[in-house]
């Protein structure tokens, strides 16, 4: 009998450990649905704190986009306005000189408008 008194003990406690390990079991599975749940939120709150809305987005490019414009187009009046220069070292008529020096003028007003944003 005691065998069989042991052995109904043993059976006890296996079912008894059985169930504690189904409830481990949901417990783990709900703590790992909770943490995953905690790092989804961490990464979405990193990701609203470090990103800018399409809107802005597009707004910043397309003044990117503007100031490379005006950046070509300043380099290419400067270099017209550098070689209107060396021209006029080999200008032997006056009005020659003066027709140049006011191409130059206007360019630079030009210039002045791009830099200046009109």
């Amino acid at each position: 009998m005691t065998t069989e008194a042991s052995n109904a003990e043993y059976q006890d406690r296996i079912r008894e450990l059985e169930v504690e390990l189904e409830t481990l079991r949901a417990e783990f599975s709900e703590n790992t649905i909770i943490q995953s749940m905690n790092d989804m939120k961490d990464r979405y709150n990193h990701l609203v704190a470090t990103t800018v809305g399409l809107p802005n987005y597009n707004k910043i490019k397309g003044e990117l986009e503007e100031i490379k414009r005006k950046i070509i187009g300043v380099g290419v009046l400067v270099d017209h306005v550098i070689n209107i220069l060396k021209s006029i070292e080999t200008e032997t008529y006056m009005t020659n000189v003066k027709n140049k020096i006011y191409k130059i003028e206007l360019e630079l007003l030009i210039l002045k408008e791009i830099l200046e944003g009109e």
